[in-house]
């Protein structure tokens, strides 16, 4: 009976390497991927605080083999973003939604991997001018992101943290707001 357990443990453990290791070598055509989005904002304005905003996010990614586990991770999402912001007088839910173009790169190790890199964002819509008069939105914003995740055959679970370089707002000496975003998501990837 032990003898039993032992290869069938070891056929188990042969197989999953052999499905690792067959994905390994073919990154997939597109993965798409949707989740959720939580969004906040940090500011430099004393009299200014935001609360986070629930949203979603949606698009697709490529990867692109460099070496064996070294991959250029590359896509096109579109992202919820923003925050509920308050000051002494009002509180106001700030809603803004992005096309993210990120870039960077993915080392995977079997499953699991981690990604680090860039993203330019650029902005599709927000409400920001009915609360804050001081200036709008730049139309792109450029954030840092860095995410872990596993994939096991088709399917995937990505986890990414995005952050701004710089002030979102135009003409807004002194305050600095920034968008910064957590993703949840699933992916589904399609192989030749």
């Amino acid at each position: 009976m032990k003898c039993i357990k032992i290869l069938l443990l070891s056929y188990f453990a042969l197989s999953i390497s052999g499905l690792s290791a067959q994905d390994d070598d073919k990154p997939a055509i597109l993965t798409f991927t949707a989740g959720w989005s939580y969004a906040d904002l940090t500011l430099g304005d004393d009299d200014l605080t935001a609360d986070p905003r629930h949203g979603f996010f949606a698009g697709v990614r490529k990867d692109i083999k460099l070496i064996p586990m070294l991959r250029l991770n590359t896509g096109l999402l579109y992202t919820q973003q923003g925050g509920h912001l308050k000051d002494e007088n009002s509180d106001f839910e700030y809603k803004s939604s992005y096309l993210d173009i990120p870039v960077g790169l993915k080392f995977k190790v079997g499953w699991f991997f981690a990604t680090g890199g860039v993203s330019g964002n650029i902005k599709l819509s927000d409400n920001l001018g009915d609360f804050y008069s001081k200036g709008d939105i730049k139309g792109f914003d450029l954030a840092y992101s860095l995410g872990l995740g596993a994939k096991i055959l088709m399917f995937s679970l990505d986890l990414r943290w995005n952050n701004s370089f710089g002030d979102i707002v135009k003409d807004n000496p002194g305050d600095d707001i920034r968008n910064s975003y957590f993703l949840v998501g699933l992916g589904f990837s399609i192989h030749k």
